[in-house]
């Protein structure tokens, strides 16, 4: 009778506890509300000996840096954050008014290199990033939004280029028309492998867009890729209509034996749950790397391209960040007890 007894509560506890399939996989979550309000002044991205000397970055993050300023707080204007609590916080990279100028970057750093990796954001980008008054179009409003990159730890975390200490990289920007992203629209995802060049595409000290098209490419350079959407980026479900939108990303390493690097590694986005982008044939390293090396670094925020003139600050609002070694279900929350739905199928492929 006592082993029934138990039996028949094992059973029920396995059926009243759903699995967690999603948890299993999360290597670093938050939704940021934790965190004490946090202001970036400068540079914090030296490591040495594997460690990072920034003592001053804000919980659970690595590294920082910004020379137009960054926060976690609650978002400008008393804006909700993307589960509508107004009195929740949001990291906030912002960016000046100059026609070019690097923003601010918020780093996390793993302890461990992993050979895949999913990543998911909310981002929100300021109301008014468009600015009229300038006489520019809506096209000259760009940024980086995530950086994704094996780095050595080691150095700068934020040096790039065939000096820097991190690659490949697996990166996305918003909008931009300019010499680096000549006539495109709303996003553009971007490779740089390993061994690192110092140049955007594969034309050693040119920005043209002749390689367009998808021809036989170099994948050991930087290349960006792009995706074309309807209308302009602050029309209504597009990145710049002032609405919460959720990204999420996905990176495999390519495969290797020996001394022959194998093209089938991954770089994939959603946009909204929708898969906007979709590479699996990516050879992320080559001979000459440091050696096979996996994912180990995500990095928010980034260079901007804004249009200029006189305007305060812009910004751009990132919530409840979600780093894991599984894909994430599609309704994951941060803290709830059953997050288990499994990862909605994607739909509407945009691709150029």
């Amino acid at each position: 009778m006592e082993r029934q007894f138990f039996k028949i509560f094992f059973l029920l506890v396995v059926v009243l506890m759903p699995p967690n399939f999603a948890r299993a996989g999360v290597v670093f979550q938050t939704t940021f509300d934790d965190i004490a309000n946090f202001s970036t002044v400068g540079d914090c991205g030296t490591w040495s000996g594997g460690v990072s000397q920034c003592g001053s970055a804000p919980a659970g993050f690595s590294n920082y840096y910004t020379p137009s300023g960054g926060s976690i707080g609650p978002i400008p204007g008393g804006l909700a954050d993307h589960t509508g609590g107004t009195a929740k916080k949001a990291w906030m990279a912002y960016y000046p008014n100059a026609v070019y100028s690097g923003g601010s970057f918020l780093s996390k750093t793993l302890n461990t290199d992993y050979p895949e990796l999913y990543a998911r954001f909310y981002m929100r980008v300021d109301p008014n990033w468009y600015q009229a008054t300038t006489g520019q179009g809506d096209s000259t409003a760009g940024s980086k939004v995530i950086r994704i990159d094996h780095f050595d730890r080691t150095g700068e975390a934020f040096q790039y280029f065939s000096g820097g200490y991190g690659a490949p990289i697996a990166d996305m920007n918003l909008s931009a028309n300019n010499t680096y992203y000549p006539n495109r629209a709303l996003y553009t995802p971007a490779y740089r492998g390993d061994p690192q060049a110092s140049f955007y595409q594969s034309i050693p000290g040119t920005y043209t867009d002749a390689i367009f098209g998808m021809p036989a490419r170099d994948r050991h350079t930087d290349f960006p890729m792009y995706m074309s959407a309807s209308g302009a980026y602050n029309a209504a479900g597009n990145w710049g209509d002032g609405a919460w939108h959720k990204y999420d990303f996905h990176v495999k390493m390519n495969t290797h034996s020996g001394n022959t690097w194998n093209a089938d590694g991954v770089w994939q986005i959603w946009y909204d749950g929708v898969l906007v982008f979709n590479d699996t044939g990516i050879q992320w390293t080559a001979a000459g790397s440091d050696g096979y090396t996996g994912w180990n670094t995500i990095q928010m925020g980034g260079n901007a391209n804004n249009p200029g003139g006189s305007f305060t600050s812009q910004w751009i609002a990132y919530d409840d960040l979600v780093v894991s070694t599984t894909a994430i279900p599609a309704d994951y929350v941060i803290g709830a007890s059953s997050d288990t739905t499994p990862p909605a199928a994607p739909t509407g492929l945009i691709v150029r």
